[in-house]
This record gives C-alpha cells, structure tokens and sequence, in this order.
C-alpha cells in the first residue's frame, strides 16, 4: 500500500498503525518511490508537508510525487490518502490533483474517527457532541472551522467526484469500504478508515525471526530521510510501553 499524508504527523500515525498490524512500513519525506520498494516493504507512508502551502502547491507536490509512482503501482498497489480528522488541509485540491495523476475514478473523503469521538452525522462533523465549529478548531490559524457541514467547508467536492459519506460508529466505516472498494475509488481519511482498509487488504508479512540472530529493532532511522519499521514479532506478554517506539540512533562510524 502506498499512503500520502500532508505533514509529518499524520505519517507518523499512519506507520504506526501499519506496523502494528503486522507490515513492514517505510516512512519517506517526500521521496521517490521504487515498485521493488514498496513490494519487499509492504506499506510507504509518504510525508508530503502540504499542508503548510498553498492550495496551488500542493496539487503540484502530489502531482510530483504521484508521477514518481512506478506504473504497475496503479494496479498492484492501493493507495491511500492521508487527511487530517479536523478537517485541516488542501482537501480537495490534493484529492483532484492524486486522482488525475492515478487514474482513479472517484475519491471517498472520510475523516470521522469515531474510536475518538470524531464522527459524521447528517453531513454535520462533530467532536463529542459539538459540531466543530463551536470547538477550538474554530480558531485554528490556517484552516479555521467556520462551518461543520462539509459541503460548506468543501463546496467544490462533490463536482470533483468526491464522496463525503457520513460516518458514527466502527460498523459504519467497514460498511463504507465494502460498498466502495471496487478498484476504481481512492479512499482518503483518518486513522479508522485507514485501519479498516488495511485490514481488509493486509495479510501480515511472516514475523518468524531466527533464533540465531537478533530481532531487529523496531524502528530504525538513518541519515536518509528514509524510515524502516519492522514487523512485531509474535508474542505473548503485554504491549510494548511507550519507550520502546523511541527511534533508536544509528551507531556512530
């Protein structure tokens, strides 16, 4: 799976889910992409920043890095757009320019995250039971919540092939990627939608290590702006704390 995320935040968030769910995940700051890549390394999570420019920026960015895609990447490779869950970001200008670049059909736009309280009811976004607008995203400096209909806040969606389906529960996003996972649809989203796309494509990669040699750690950086992070290894005892998602440092040479 490739993922475009537009800061360094939501990739972050992104890997991690992917990791956990059994994927070896590359996190790339806006790097080419590879077809042998992405094949050995099962997900690459792509951080564009584009959300710090201006909507006309980041069309040509995701163009960019779309055109960097290896061309059999279309029909091997799901790909997913990462959007923040307030609402934040050139939506609909990044979602046009991704779809023109890949060929796809039409774009589900979900940002509901409902494991958070984050949901869409009647068109209407809420956080807990307050609709957007009348939270602090409200005086968000770049992307202020002025309204909490999202055809107010994307006006031009929905005539650029954009989907914006109402979301409350986990059962509503899983109903929303059955009806529309038919190959042609780019999905773009939260965390929830991106977790359940996964599980719906994901088979884990082997987490067998052998005993001989040392498991590698979890997340490896390098002087690249290139990420790797490993698969889990299969175990028993209770989740790793905190401290073990630290990236560890490379040796000194």
């Amino acid at each position: 799976m490739i993922v475009i995320a537009d800061d360094i935040t939501g990739a972050a968030e992104i890997a991690g889910i992917a990791w956990k769910q059994g994927c070896e995940v590359q996190l790339r700051c806006g790097c080419p992409v590879c077809g042998d890549t992405i094949a050995a390394k099962g997900t690459v999570v792509i951080a564009t920043d584009t959300r710090s420019m201006t909507a006309a920026e980041a069309a040509a960015e995701t163009r960019r890095i779309a055109s960097q895609f290896p061309i059999l990447s279309f029909s091997q490779f799901l790909i997913f757009k990462k959007t923040d869950s307030a609402l934040r970001g050139h939506v609909v200008a990044e979602l046009t320019a991704l779809m023109e670049s890949t060929g796809y059909r039409r774009a589900v736009y979900l940002p509901a995250n409902p494991s958070k309280g984050r949901i869409i009811r009647n068109g209407t976004y809420y956080i807990g039971d307050k609709p957007i607008h009348e939270t602090d995203f409200s005086f968000d400096p770049e992307f202020p919540a002025t309204t909490s209909v999202l055809r107010e806040r994307f006006p031009d969606a929905e005539a650029n092939g954009i989907i914006m389906p109402d979301a409350a529960s986990a059962e509503d996003i899983r109903r929303i990627v059955a009806d529309y996972n038919d190959g042609h649809t780019l999905f773009a989203g939260a965390a929830d939608l991106f977790a359940e796309l996964l599980s719906a494509h994901h088979s884990p990669l082997s987490t067998h290590h052998s005993p001989l040699t040392p498991h590698p750690s979890p997340l490896t950086a390098h002087h690249s702006p290139l990420t790797i992070l490993h698969p889990p290894p299969l175990r028993q005892h209770p989740e790793p704390s905190a401290q073990y998602w630290h990236s560890r440092q490379p040796d000194a040479h």
